[in-house]
């Protein structure tokens, strides 16, 4: 998973990905992946992983409801 942080902070994104092998990418919006977060206890709690290890604390942000 990659993209995320952008979307949940709203900053920038920093990284560029490169796949080594063919690969199938799932694109979502904002409100679609903020629906999936509010599906998913499991992919709440990997983004929240994700961003701790990053030094990012997303406080509240997980628990917004979706737009649109």
């Amino acid at each position: 998973m990659f993209g995320q942080m952008g979307l949940l902070t709203g900053r920038r994104r920093r990284a560029d990905v490169r796949a080594i092998a063919p690969s199938t990418l799932l694109v979502l919006d904002e409100a679609r992946f903020r629906r999936l977060l509010g599906r998913s206890p499991a992919l709440r709690a990997a983004v929240r992983e994700s961003a701790a290890t990053r030094g990012v604390n997303l406080g509240d942000i997980l628990e917004a409801p979706a737009a649109g």
